[in-house]
């Protein structure tokens, strides 16, 4: 490992790829790069993303394709390695973590898509940190277990720990871009414009140029998260056929239900064990940070939570606030109401052949296989 107190700044012409991982403020990073797409320009910074984040083009590229809207991921790849590759920008940087799924094999064609010289860069964070978020997305996809259950079946998933550790980053890019190209930033709890201040100095612009942007951080209070919870116990249509019309409903009113503004009155908090257990974890990526040598910005006790005050478990909530409970009921509402107006905009028959046999394929291996019949 080498120890940096900054990034170093990146010689001219060096192109930037950051991988996340998720749940280490890539949203705003994301957000921030394309706010300041202008500002970075009059610098020489190319931001490579034609939009704010090209996900469905990074996932395809990972081999980790949706089961719908195959043939706009492939041409959104093409698009973007091809703006990437072609730059002639003083630095040229791209940011999905959707790129931190890709094996060995997909990290090599997506550099080599790339044009070959790419500089790839992960941030980091606390894992207990991430708990809270991490359980809260699992309901978008139907996920029905307890705090308590979720954790402890995170923490008996070796495969799952370690592809949201650095470790899978090593394995997948160092044999490609060399252990020398990777630079890992460990995010400071203290100060969340870090992030920010380190991506400029590694991009050689001027501070203030990357703003951070709002973004509604508060959490899902423990009644909503349990209110989630309930609907995807009760409610079997994302496990028995995920791409269908009441299960994509059921996620874009799940997404709604998490980021509404007002409610948010009894937090869920982390509770000792599981701080506990995701210390344990962290410790081993920092062993595995420092037998490397990749360059690390921040400090390596920061991937720990301090334990002082945690609660000793979780307490589920019986009751719901009756004017919480409408605002959840219309958020759902109103996800079914977006769907079946975009719904009528564009018709199976208007459908790309290669996307809608895509969408068939999905659903009927998932019918004959009984995927989905398990809890997340």
């Amino acid at each position: 490992m080498r120890p940096l107190a900054q990034p170093p700044a990146m010689p001219d012409g060096t192109k930037v790829l950051h991988i996340g991982l998720p749940k280490t403020g890539t949203t705003a990073l994301q957000m921030a790069l394309h706010q300041g797409r202008a500002r970075l320009a009059e610098q020489g910074v190319f931001n490579a993303a034609p939009n704010r984040h090209p996900y469905l083009a990074a996932r395809f590229a990972a081999g980790n394709p949706l089961p719908y809207g195959a043939r706009l991921a492939e041409t959104g790849w093409e698009r973007v390695s091809r703006r990437f590759r072609e730059s002639t920008a003083r630095a040229t940087v791209l940011s999905s973590e959707a790129f931190a799924s890709a094996s060995e094999e997909r990290a090599r064609a997506i550099v080599d898509q790339l044009g070959g010289e790419v500089y790839v860069v992960v941030t980091l964070r606390a894992l207990a940190a991430q708990f809270r978020s991490r359980w809260q997305q699992s309901f978008v996809t139907g996920g029905r277990r307890t705090f308590d259950k979720w954790v402890t079946a995170l923490m008996n998933d070796e495969e799952r720990l370690h592809r949201i550790g650095p470790g899978a980053a090593l394995d997948a890019w160092a044999p490609i871009v060399g252990e020398e190209r990777i630079l890992f930033m460990i995010s400071d709890p203290r100060d969340r414009e870090t992030l920010f201040r380190r991506f400029e100095t590694l991009l050689g612009v001027t501070e203030g140029t990357l703003e951070m942007p709002h973004i509604d951080n508060a959490a899902l209070s423990a009644s909503g998260s349990e209110f989630l919870r309930q609907l995807n116990r009760l409610e079997t249509a994302r496990r028995d056929d995920p791409t269908s019309a009441r299960a994509e409903i059921l996620r874009r009113g799940a997404w709604q239900v998490q980021h509404l503004q007002g409610l948010r009155r009894d937090p869920v908090r982390v509770p000792r064990w599981a701080a506990e257990h995701g210390n344990e974890i962290a410790s081993g990526w920092i062993a595995q940070l420092q037998e490397s040598s990749t360059a690390v910005v921040g400090r390596p006790e920061d991937l720990l939570v301090k334990l002082d005050g945690l609660p000793e478990q979780v307490v589920t909530p019986e009751k719901i606030d009756v004017v919480e409970a409408a605002r959840f009921g219309l958020a759902l509402y109103e996800a079914a109401v977006r769907y079946y107006e975009k719904a009528e905009r564009r018709r199976p028959e208007d459908l790309p052949t290669r996307e809608l046999l895509s969408i068939l394929r999905a659903r009927a291996a998932r019918r004959l296989s009984g995927r989905g019949t398990s809890g997340t």
